[in-house]
């Protein structure tokens, strides 16, 4: 006899526990692969490249919500301590100037410490990415200017049309 009282259709909990496509997903992504080529390679239907990305993005969103998910990460040394280190090292990083095939200076590497600063800056959740203007801004130059014409005078502004004023000479139309 069936029992009435449930909804025989109702979704079943979620576990936390890695499906075998996620677990697939995750194998391509630590692997190298970019996000959406990894969803791409498991998604059980045809998709785009944008829905690829998109779905890739909730999908590792999601599975970083999982408690096996950051067993993984404890368990191939991807913990906290591990970026720690690896940002560190980073800090200090050196590129090799040649001359004529030949090392002829060792120096910082400042475009990756810039890429570094940014990337703990957002890990730490400092990172400003929206510029407030308050205030009286006051901009020198008008269309048609060029930084050469910085001295020049500014020209004056043109004298309106219609309300009874002539078109003026140039050919263009007054307002109706």
């Amino acid at each position: 006899m069936q029992d009435r009282g449930k909804d025989q259709h109702a979704k079943k909990p979620r576990t936390n526990a890695l499906t075998y496509r996620e677990r697939e997903f995750l194998k391509l992504y630590f692997g190298g692969m970019a996000q959406w080529r990894a969803y791409l390679a498991t998604a059980r239907t045809p998709v785009t490249e944008t829905s690829a990305k998109s779905h890739a993005y909730r999908m590792l969103k999601r599975l970083r919500q999982k408690s096996q998910f950051q067993d993984l990460l404890v368990a191939g040394n991807l913990d906290d301590l591990r970026l720690i280190r690896e940002i560190n090292k980073r800090f200090r990083a050196k590129r090799t100037e040649f001359y004529q095939g030949k090392a002829v200076a060792t120096l910082t590497d400042n475009t990756n410490l810039q890429r570094n600063t940014e990337l703990l800056a957002d890990i730490l959740g400092r990172r400003k990415t929206e510029v407030e203007l308050s205030g009286a801004v006051a901009v020198k130059g008008y269309i048609g200017w060029s930084p050469d014409n910085w001295d020049d005078p500014v020209p004056a502004p043109a004298e309106p049309v219609g309300d009874g004023a002539a078109a003026p000479a140039d050919g263009a139309l007054p307002d109706d």
